[in-house]
């Protein structure tokens, strides 16, 4: 059983989840995964199987995984397709069903908009925000993530992040 170390709050965990914030994908420990409505567990549990003499198998399908991105200039592409559509940002908003202070943010660039949502935009606005990674550029990746990364020491959000507390 490997354990993992949540990157919220530090936590040893043998049950990892996976939540998404704001585009990054983070494992954290059961404690911080309450917190957010997207979590889910990192390892999907083994399902049970159904043996009924009278249903047939079903051949397996071939699961292939794509790995995608949003395009870095997403917030202009965004802003010049509603412009052009004549739409304010309310009513982009209100067409998609996502919060409006959310369309605001992710026009100005201070918000990465998630999968389903960038989604949701192309179809409407009939634009292109999300691409695909080839696996070189993950090899790319992975190599410079390899390189900063601290050889001894695992630093969470907990590390970098300070709290303040509001005086009373």
């Amino acid at each position: 059983m490997e354990i993992y170390t949540c990157e919220i709050c530090g936590r040893k965990t043998s049950n990892p989840y996976v939540v998404y914030i704001e585009g990054a994908r983070l494992v954290v420990c059961e404690n911080c995964a309450r917190r957010y409505k997207n979590a889910e567990p990192l390892f999907a549990k083994k399902q049970t199987k159904e043996t009924k003499r009278y249903r047939q198998r079903q051949p397996k399908k071939k699961v292939v995984e794509k790995t995608v991105e949003i395009v870095p200039d997403y917030a202009e592409i965004i802003r010049k397709a509603r412009e052009k559509k004549g739409l304010k940002l309310e009513d982009l908003a209100k067409a998609i069903a996502e919060a409006e202070s959310e369309m605001h943010k992710i026009e100005r660039g201070e918000l990465v908009p998630e999968i389903k949502v960038a989604e949701k935009l192309e179809k409407f606005l009939g634009i292109k925000l999300i691409r695909e990674i080839t696996e070189e550029e993950l090899e790319k990746e992975e190599e410079v993530a390899e390189k900063y990364k601290p050889k001894n020491t695992e630093v969470t959000l907990g590390d970098i992040v300070v709290i303040k507390k509001k005086k009373k």
